[in-house]
């Protein structure tokens, strides 16, 4: 599907050096539209749609957005394939230097700031995390949870999507609450989770914690 997004996006002349907003839930469909930005050349921005409105029309101006993945053109469909062969024919490998993503200051104090990251720089990190502190392959989950626009996220969504893992995805507000997320975890096998000190002090005072024993 990440392919059929990634085609609309080109149409949209999406391609190297332009950004996208990612103004979705955290869902599958925000997972897909990232992957599908990447796919056509572009960067991505975290466009939270929780965002006060002055937020938001400052991040797009500030970020130069082309596009915006919104729930109505980002929608999964049945009938999207994947198509390897598709995949490759619309994917030119970026250079290490160029943006993959840019992430902007929660602007408390002034004027949110954009920082720009490299693929070089996240790739790096995604395959020392892997290889060498987690220990990450085919047989884990990982839990994304975290808003989009904190970088923890894309450790969250990426370290699987490079060893052939599991993405879970947390519903819109369940980060938030301790005993939803026991359940996900023990239903879904997830493996490797990211916690603020304070929400991880929160999530350990469950009772059903003890259960999570994957």
């Amino acid at each position: 599907h990440a392919t059929a997004v990634a085609r609309n996006l080109r149409e949209h002349g999406i391609d190297a050096g332009q950004s996208v907003g990612i103004s979705l839930p955290r869902s599958a469909e925000m997972v897909v539209g990232i992957v599908a930005t990447l796919l056509a050349g572009g960067s991505f921005v975290p466009l939270d749609p929780s965002w006060p409105q002055a937020r938001r029309e400052s991040v797009t101006h500030d970020a130069s957005l082309s596009f915006v993945l919104t729930p109505d053109n980002c929608a999964l469909t049945e009938d999207a394939l994947f198509d390897l062969d598709a995949t490759r024919e619309l994917f030119t490998p970026p250079s290490t230097d160029s943006v993959a993503y840019v992430i902007f200051t929660s602007g408390s104090t002034g004027r949110p700031k954009g920082a720009m990251i490299r693929h070089g720089a996240i790739v790096e990190r995604l395959l020392w995390q892997r290889d060498q502190i987690l220990f990450f392959g085919r047989d884990d989950a990982s839990l994304f949870k975290a808003p989009l626009a904190f970088d923890i996220s894309i450790n969250e969504i990426f370290l699987p999507l490079v060893c052939g893992g599991r993405v879970v995805v947390a519903a819109p507000g369940d980060h938030r609450d301790p005993a939803k997320l026991v359940a996900l975890i023990n239903r879904e096998g997830v493996d490797t989770l990211h916690f603020v000190p304070s929400m991880l002090q929160a999530f350990l005072q469950d009772e059903d914690v003890a259960s999570c024993t994957s």
